[in-house]
């Protein structure tokens, strides 16, 4: 079955595991003002005209928890504007996960817009402020992994993930991993 992307309401697009485009609808091209959506391809984020860091932080964020496996849905508040976005996984046929896929729909309902907007605002929960890869190793850590399985999902090596949670630790005022995981799910760090 074949769906013609551009009949979609709202913007498409898709990313590989480095978070560059392979390809948009139409909408999405236009929003950033190009006029053919081959335009976006292999672009990241932070090439887009009209992003701000803010936005391609939220961008980057939602990836990440995107490539590892979750379904996002956030409310984004932007230039007066609020979107609801959802970002999935893309699986190959062996199930590994290959990028990602996302659809950004702007609220033009006011009312609805008002109502949002506060919950749109709320800063994401990172109260110690983890980079995105410490958050990452917290992630799978919350999720019982080992360092040595984080390597090797995020390609690095497992003394370098030893490095990443002894920071968090130090974040965190922790001294032992049990420290550190009773220490997360206080400051609202979710798996």
């Amino acid at each position: 079955m074949n769906i013609d992307l551009d009949l979609i309401i709202g913007s498409v697009g898709w990313k590989d595991t480095e978070l560059r485009h392979l390809g948009s609808n139409q909408h999405l091209a236009i929003s950033y003002n190009m006029r053919s959506k081959k335009e976006i391809i292999g672009l990241k984020d932070s090439d887009l005209p009209g992003l701000t860091r803010k936005d391609c932080a939220f961008h980057y964020e939602t990836d990440l928890l995107a490539l590892s496996g979750k379904t996002v849905n956030k409310l984004h508040f932007n230039n007066d504007s609020l979107y609801f976005i959802t970002k999935k996984p893309l699986y190959n046929s062996e199930k590994k996960i290959t990028g990602i896929m996302y659809h950004c729909q702007r609220i033009d309902d006011d009312n609805l817009r008002l109502q949002l907007q506060p919950i749109a605002t709320i800063k994401p929960a990172n109260p110690v402020r983890l980079s995105a890869r410490e958050q990452q190793c917290l992630h799978h850590l919350l999720k019982g992994k080992t360092a040595k399985w984080i390597a090797e999902k995020l390609g690095l090596s497992k003394r370098t993930i030893e490095f990443y949670l002894e920071n968090i630790k130090s974040k965190m005022g922790c001294e032992n991993k049990s420290e550190l995981l009773i220490a997360a799910i206080k400051y609202g760090y979710q798996v």
